[in-house]
């Protein structure tokens, strides 16, 4: 057993450490998502309309995540996880948005319904978490770098970005 142990590549020990990283994060993001949908039942008639779009809007995003997650790591896309980093930067915004609706303003929301969608926005934005640390796993396994030394190579100013696509688009 040591022998083989021994005869694993550095790329192949990266493999195998993100392989089980997936394995507990996609664990706990079932369990999340098993929370969210508890609260959903126990709540879904009294929620407000605002509530419903912000909660759906944030699992698609992560919906999305997950499934560039998945692709990042079978495709070895080190451009697609990165996509999914900068896609957890929405979950927050819009987790931002239902707090500071439920906890500023109070009188406009029911008190009852107001708990379970905060509790709901939290399992959505851990997921979110979760989901960021599938890609930063992916950044790893495939480039032996941190995602702060990946970042430095993808990581652009969204004006620079647009310049580029522009760029590549005359090129067309």
């Amino acid at each position: 057993m040591t022998q083989v142990i021994t005869q694993v590549s550095e790329s192949e020990a990266r493999e195998l450490l993100a392989c089980m990283k997936f394995m507990i994060s996609l664990e706990r993001i079932g369990d999340l998502l098993l929370s969210f949908s508890s609260s959903a039942q126990s709540v879904c008639s009294r929620l407000d309309p605002q509530d419903i779009r912000d909660l759906t809007q944030m699992a698609t995003v992560l919906e999305k995540m997950l499934a560039d997650a998945g692709t990042a790591f079978s495709s070895r896309d080190v451009k697609k996880a990165v996509d999914v980093l900068r896609a957890d930067a929405e979950i927050d915004r819009l987790r931002n948005l239902i707090f500071l609706r439920h906890i500023e303003n109070p009188e406009n929301v029911q008190r009852q319904a107001s708990l379970q969608v905060i509790f709901m926005t939290q399992s959505l934005e851990r997921a979110g978490d979760h989901a960021k640390n599938l890609a930063e796993e992916v950044c790893h396994f495939v480039s032996g770098h941190t995602v702060r030394h990946v970042l430095m190579t993808y990581d652009k100013p969204i004006e620079q970005m647009f310049l580029d696509w522009l760029r590549a688009r005359e090129g067309h």
